[in-house]
């Protein structure tokens, strides 16, 4: 049995609320739930018996503790991630920002870490099974890519980090971004042993991946987020004086949890248009494009500008600026025009997936995988690939997305002009079964939603 769940984005706190520990609590249940109906295992007769399994593995799969997401980029004056990721002083910092997570979601972790002691279940006769044992293992994303990072120093953080949620991975290694970086090919043989391939999704993401340099660098979302998603909710309630408590603060700094990035401006605007009225609406419309031209101007940033061709800088500059004089319908039909150059669709993710290797023969030897497994999206999905013949039987190929567990804020379709959005928070996880196991069922998958 193999579960996996991804983009937790749990953060020190200095930058909007993230799920809290009675999330992982109702997961910790779930969970017992889920190996206990994958102890009922079906055999080549069709019987089903319950049949303790041996263990469960458990993939985080990228942007767990979302190193990005914190004040502390802003108010430090020389460092950003796109600093040299060499020095001591940057993994310096990376080690505080890392500790200041961990404490702030100490509750959570410490239910994510008990799972580690082993599952006891109960068949229906009300006989106990167990411990059955539960192996947790963590492969980066965009957001925590520096535990990727192969600085000596970055031990240190990795051994808090183990410690703290109990994971399997080796402090010594970096955490793998990749299913197939691991020497000793453990993760590997895994999700092959279950038919599916895992990667959190971020390399077919140009905004959140760079190519050229992989993914032991910053990228472009980087500084999206630091100077323009952190620093705008900072900026209006400097510029205008505010309070910690008051509303218009308080609700700027769910910024990062607007998706898609290309419904970012319109958001803004309806919270401006619901917390500000006036002068306050102008000069909070004047911080938004104060920190546009701040982050514009950046050396990093302009390092992404390409001269006499449209590019992401580009799109950035035309979907995100936001006038007090030009009606929003107006600017928002602009943004639509450039939104493909700043988001990848479902449908992109999708492609990706139909042509990842770990699905096509290879050689004379069948596929190794049915199943292909992204997070990065926040959007859980599952969607029909291909049927294919595969040791003399018909079986389904299928993309899934693992969601996130967070807040998340979506547009009202009523009245779609009005900018009005509703917020929930939400929780996916997905499992994947062999051997028989769960009456013989391949996988299945869970979306919750909490109303806020």
């Amino acid at each position: 049995m193999l579960v996996i769940i991804s983009d937790l984005h749990l953060t020190d706190g200095s930058s909007g609320d993230t799920i809290n520990g009675e999330a992982f609590r109702v997961f910790k249940e779930d969970f017992r739930t889920a190996i206990t109906d994958a102890c009922y295992r079906k055999n080549d007769s069709g019987t089903v018996s319950f049949i303790p399994i041996k263990q469960c593995d458990l993939i985080l799969n990228g942007d767990i503790l979302d190193v990005i997401r914190t004040e502390k980029w802003r108010k430090h004056p020389k460092l950003f991630p796109w600093s040299d990721n060499t020095t001591d002083k940057f993994v310096d910092f990376v080690a505080t920002i890392t500790h200041d997570i961990l404490s702030n979601n100490a509750e959570g972790l410490a239910y994510l870490k008990s799972l580690t002691d082993g599952v006891t279940v109960y068949d229906r006769n009300g006989k106990s099974h167990g411990p059955i044992p539960v192996n947790i293992h963590y492969l980066v994303g965009n957001h925590d890519w520096f535990f990727h990072l192969p600085h000596p120093e970055m031990n240190v953080v990795r051994a808090h980090i183990v410690d703290a949620m109990g994971l399997q991975n080796d402090p010594k290694e970096v955490f793998p971004h990749t299913i197939e970086e691991l020497k000793d090919g453990e993760i590997e043989q895994l999700c092959e042993s279950h038919s599916v391939y895992v990667q959190h999704g971020d390399i077919y993401d140009e905004i959140n991946f760079d190519v050229k340099h992989g993914r032991n660098y910053s990228s472009l979302g980087d500084a999206v987020v630091v100077l323009l998603l952190n620093a705008f909710p900072a900026r209006v309630k400097d510029n205008l004086k505010l309070e910690e408590d008051d509303l218009l603060y308080v609700n700027l700094k769910e910024i990062d949890n607007v998706r898609p990035l290309a419904e970012i401006p319109s958001w803004v605007y309806g919270t401006l248009r619901k917390y500000a009225a006036g002068e306050k609406f102008q000069r909070a419309v004047e911080a938004w494009n104060e920190c546009l031209c701040q982050f514009l101007d950046n050396d990093f940033v302009k390092g992404y500008d390409r001269p006499w061709r449209p590019d992401l800088v580009d799109a950035i500059q035309v979907a995100f600026k936001i006038s007090a004089v030009i009606p929003m319908n107006t600017i928002v039909r602009m943004t639509d025009r450039i939104a493909p150059l700043l988001q990848q669709g479902e449908d992109h993710y999708v492609k990706a997936a139909m042509n990842e290797p770990w699905l096509s023969k290879q050689g004379g030897a069948p596929a190794r995988a049915r199943f292909v497994s992204y997070g990065h999206t926040h959007t859980p999905l599952l969607f029909p690939i291909d049927e294919v013949e595969r040791n003399n039987e018909r079986v389904d190929q299928i993309y899934f997305n693992s969601g996130t567990w967070r807040r998340v804020h979506r547009r009202c379709e009523r009245i779609p002009k009005e900018y009005e959005y509703t917020k929930f928070h939400v929780m996916t996880y997905l499992i994947f079964y062999k051997d028989g196991e769960r009456s013989g069922r391949p996988y299945e998958t869970w979306t919750g939603q909490l109303g806020s």
